[in-house]
């Protein structure tokens, strides 16, 4: 079904972000769609550094997402490490679902956008229409009918045993 839903997704349009998100804020502002580089498919919020059968999607990530960061914050961002258990969310985008799927072969299509302790409240934009917003948690795909905002927090920490 995932394979079938991805194949069609790939030929008809997919909304972009800045159709969707207006925002995204914690005690400032993280995200405006408007000031983002690029036009991405994807937002991502991630506390683990596997996804999609091993791929380290905030490691792999070189560039920033935010154009009015200052120097200092750019280079900053760009060299922060992701720690599990840390209790941070991990957010990045992506400008094409191929650029995702690549991930597995070469990596670094992300652009980061912060790290942030949370809750995170993401904003719709009041103009979504029909607009269909698909959001995944935990490996399960929903699909949101005219959301106005979603509130993202981490809430527990599992401790499991890693091969080195």
């Amino acid at each position: 079904m995932y394979g079938w839903e991805g194949f069609k997704k790939s030929f008809t349009h997919t909304p972009r972000i800045k159709e969707l998100v207006e925002t995204v804020v914690s005690e400032r502002e993280i995200f405006n769609s408007e000031k983002c580089k690029g036009s991405p498919v994807s937002l991502i919020f991630t506390n683990i550094d596997s996804f999609a059968s091993g791929c380290d999607l905030w490691g792999r990530s070189t560039r920033t997402a935010m154009p009015d960061l200052l120097p200092e914050a750019k280079r900053s961002l760009k060299t922060l490490p992701q720690q599990n258990g840390d209790g941070k969310l991990e957010i990045l985008t992506y400008n094409s679902l191929m650029g995702l799927s690549a991930e597995q072969l070469t990596g670094g299509f992300g652009r980061r956008v912060s790290q942030e302790q949370g809750p995170l409240q993401i904003r719709f934009r009041p103009d979504i229409g029909d607009k269909r917003c698909y959001v995944q948690i935990d490996g399960e795909f929903f699909s949101l009918h005219k959301p106005t905002h979603a509130e993202i927090k981490h809430s527990h920490t599992v401790k499991v045993l890693m091969k080195v």
